[in-house]
């Protein structure tokens, strides 16, 4: 593109240079500093000759003919013409000289100012090089980025052609989220690679950068925006797992994790634990645990409540709490035992007092009737510990009778030899 500028004002004056010699009009076309002048007049020369005044009145044309074929005339190619642009003083004519092609008829192609601005496409070019239609170079491009204001249109994505094009748009008008902010306008740019290709576009707004994404020849835009997070949109603290705080923002989650140990609910979990979970956790499906479980509270079995009164019974020092049975093949129990049923100083009980007692009472001394274990439920170890005390009793019972039975047969045999003395006399 740098070189198409640069050749522009050679290529005109070679073909200038090169009608010299076919000119029919013109003056001082010979010598050492040769020129061809046409001269633009409305009346008879050399009369008094009139000024120009018409703006786009042609100043001249040069044409550049050949004869296509034998018999033919000839035709036109190329032109380059002069045209009025105005506005003039006693010095000076302000013009634009513009390059035609066609073969049946020519058109405007390019066009340079008095200014040396270029146009290619248009007459009135306001920049140093204006197209008007799509551009391609395959070398560097310079110049600068043009931005177009169309604020009030979304044009649809079959709208852009091979092309990347920068604008000034709303927010409002493009539906971009975050509407309401101080600053309405934003650029937005989009690029339409062509074919079957999607087409893409990015917002560039107060509060960063949105984008979307259409087939590119869609009649309409149907993706959302989606925002492009940068810095001022994530939040947090070292370690923690981000987590969206917003639609298009993101912050500290409840997951903090060093690489070593994992943290729910804490940032300080407790040393030698892989996963520290500060606060209530609860799992839906199976839970699998190969080594040793330890809980530093109440547990319960297929119930949430740890009531802390059962009946009149006050059961809030209880840390297991079952709802259901439990089948297992052994229960160990760590408790006191009845070893001191044998003691010399126990009192036991004579067999009529126990008689008296269950005829009064309805059960053995020392256990719970019916009523209370029904109201107050059993105590496993305190019922192991009181049935141990009434075997162990019975045994002192069968003790004490075995006693007796001996002393009887005893005394019964003493009886039976004095019996067996008499009768020999």
């Amino acid at each position: 593109m740098k070189n198409l500028l640069r050749l522009i004002p050679y290529c005109g004056l070679v073909l200038m240079l090169a009608c010299c010699a076919h000119s029919a009009l013109g003056q001082g076309n010979s010598g050492s500093n040769p020129e061809f002048v046409l001269f633009k007049y409305y009346n008879s020369f050399p009369g008094s000759v009139l000024p120009i005044t018409n703006l786009y009145d042609s100043l001249g044309t040069i044409y550049f003919k050949a004869k296509p074929m034998n018999g033919s005339p000839f035709r036109n190619s190329v032109s380059i013409q002069s045209l009025f642009e105005g506005p003039t003083n006693v010095d000076s004519v302000n013009a634009t000289m513009v390059f035609r092609t066609g073969a049946t008829k020519q058109h405007n192609r390019m066009a340079i100012t008095s200014q040396g601005l270029v146009g290619i496409g248009t007459l009135t070019p306001q920049f140093n090089l204006h197209t008007v239609g799509n551009t391609h170079t395959t070398g560097e491009f310079w110049g600068r980025i043009h931005f177009d204001k169309n604020q009030l249109t979304d044009d649809a994505p079959n709208t852009y052609i091979d092309e990347s094009y920068f604008e000034l748009k709303r927010r409002s008008v493009l539906s971009v989220p975050g509407m309401g902010l101080t600053k309405e306008y934003g650029g937005l740019l989009t690029l339409g690679p062509g074919e079957d290709s999607y087409d893409h576009q990015l917002f560039f707004g107060e509060d960063g950068i949105y984008t979307r994404r259409e087939e590119g020849n869609d009649p309409s835009w149907g993706e959302p925006w989606y925002k492009m997070l940068t810095g001022e949109d994530i939040n947090g603290d070292p370690n923690y797992i981000a987590k969206f705080t917003g639609p298009h923002s993101l912050g500290n989650s409840q997951l903090w994790n060093d690489g070593v140990q994992v943290g729910i609910g804490t940032a300080a979990p407790t040393p030698g634990y892989f996963l520290d979970i500060n606060g209530n956790t609860r799992v839906g499906g199976n839970f699998f645990g190969t080594g040793t479980g330890h809980f530093g509270g109440k547990v319960t079995i297929g119930t949430t409540n740890t009531p802390a009164m059962l009946g009149v019974v006050n059961t809030s020092g209880y840390n297991l709490y079952v709802e259901g049975g439990i089948l297992t093949d052994e229960v160990l129990v760590r408790t006191g035992w009845a070893d001191y049923v044998f003691n010399k100083n126990y009192h036991l009980n004579s067999l009529d007092e126990v008689a008296q007692h269950i005829e009064q009472k309805g059960h053995l001394p020392g256990m719970p009737s019916a009523a209370q274990v029904e109201q107050e439920g059993l105590k496993l170890a305190e019922n192991a510990v009181n049935q141990q005390v009434k075997i162990e009793e019975l045994f002192l019972y069968l003790i004490q009778m075995d006693k007796e039975v001996k002393a009887l047969k005893a005394e019964n045999a003493a009886l039976k030899e004095k019996v067996t003395q008499l009768e020999k006399r």
